[in-house]
């Protein structure tokens, strides 16, 4: 659903100031899912390179191969650790950052959430993490290349 991560990216204004408790969890869910909408736009254009990967995911109950829609964060950020990205980039961290902290969403005892001021700091690497995934993409049209508008 592009047009839901459309509507979530378009979201993120709101995620300024100092934030509270209940704001901090809910910005880390709209950063994670945005993240993890990207990883899986990126899987699905070149999903014939992900079908031939031997490191794709694997159903353990019937060996199929899991579709990328159906794999958890997790599993796709260890497969754009091992097999994406070259050993010099960030992003993996970054993203098991974002990852822990949208988990909170899910916390019955305490799990770190972070301050706005961290949170403000993964907004400014999403816009450099969409950027440059957005870069690996294919375009038929240069007028399709996503803009700073």
């Amino acid at each position: 659903m592009l047009e839901w991560q459309s509507s979530l990216a378009a979201n993120l204004s709101q995620w300024t100031g100092t934030l509270n408790e209940g704001e901090l969890i809910i910005a880390w869910v709209n950063i994670g899912a945005l993240v993890e909408g990207q990883v899986k736009l990126f899987l699905s254009v070149y999903y014939k390179d992900y079908l031939a990967n031997i490191d794709r995911a694997i159903n353990e109950k019937d060996g199929e191969i899991v579709d990328p829609d159906g794999i958890a964060l997790e599993k796709l950020r260890v497969f754009f650790k091992n097999t994406i990205w070259s050993d010099g980039e960030a992003w993996d961290s970054w993203i098991l950052l974002v990852q822990q902290r949208r988990n909170a969403i899910h916390a019955f005892k305490a799990r770190p959430i972070g301050t706005s001021e961290e949170l403000h700091e993964s907004l400014r690497t999403l816009r450099a993490y969409v950027l440059e995934m957005n870069s690996r993409l294919p375009y038929p049209d240069q007028i399709y290349v996503p803009s700073e508008r």
